[in-house]
């Protein structure tokens, strides 16, 4: 018993004179570092896998958005998308347009579908935006849905305004400085106005270098100016004239 006594104390001796290994928990999350994947990541806010690492940030909708970021983050996509904020874009009226671009939000298709802005189509479809007789969307279509009869001369058979010419000049009214002042022989400039010509030989005042002497029978040259009459022997030049006119 003795040698058994010795031997005991022997081993508790050496026992004692090991290193004792230390428990080490560098993140404080828990999980020992010879045990945890991520010894220097802890919990950051929600908690750690059961591998020691830290969960993410949760996104409880489930929109993409995590809920940190999520304005609405029990809210999300509920058919129609979400916003830039993380809540759900809403349809009141279940019209295929969303209520921020809906001018009926809350009146939707109510058995003839909807216009570009929201709103349900009355009975039948008829509708005639402009109030020029041609529907929209039904018999007589409208070229035109959303322009009438703008200038008091009514409207095409395909719905569109009759856009009057006055003056019959090519140049339609409202783009005519001079709607009521057409060709007076000499043309028009780019603004619908007539041009002058004050010798009625045909060439506009501003391009006739004998503005105030026309054709004396034998026509005008390129310049406006009167041709001379052709006198034999005589040594009479063209330019003769056109001195005598222009001065």
């Amino acid at each position: 018993m003795p040698i058994l006594r010795y031997a005991l104390l022997a081993l508790l001796v050496l026992l004692g004179s090991m290193p004792v290994h230390a428990q080490i928990d560098s993140d404080g999350d828990g999980y020992e570092d010879d045990y945890d994947d991520c010894p220097y990541d802890g919990d950051q806010g929600y908690g750690v896998d059961p591998w020691g690492c830290p969960n993410p940030v949760p996104d409880s909708d489930g929109d993409g958005i995590d809920d940190y970021y999520d304005s609405c983050p029990f809210e999300g996509d509920q058919g129609y998308g979400i916003d830039s904020s993380g809540c759900p874009n809403i349809d009141s009226d279940n019209d295929g347009i969303l209520d921020a671009y809906d001018s009926c939000p809350f009146q939707g298709d109510e058995g003839y579908g909807v216009d570009w802005q929201g709103c349900p189509y009355p009975g039948g479809g008829y509708w005639d935006t402009d109030g020029d007789g041609y529907y929209d969307y039904d018999y007589p279509y409208d070229s035109c849905p959303y322009d009438g009869d703008l200038y008091g001369y009514g409207v095409d058979s395909s719905g569109c305004p009759i856009v009057p010419d006055s003056d019959g000049d090519g140049y339609y009214d409202p783009y005519d400085s001079c709607p009521y002042d057409g060709d007076q022989g000499a043309g028009v400039d780019s603004n619908g106005c007539p041009l002058t010509d004050t010798d009625g030989d045909g060439m506009p005042d501003n391009y006739d270098i004998c503005l105030n002497v026309g054709d004396q029978g034998h026509g005008t040259d390129t310049a406006g100016c009167p041709v001379p009459p052709p006198l034999e022997g005589s040594g009479w030049a063209g330019n003769a004239l056109r001195e005598t006119v222009t001065r």
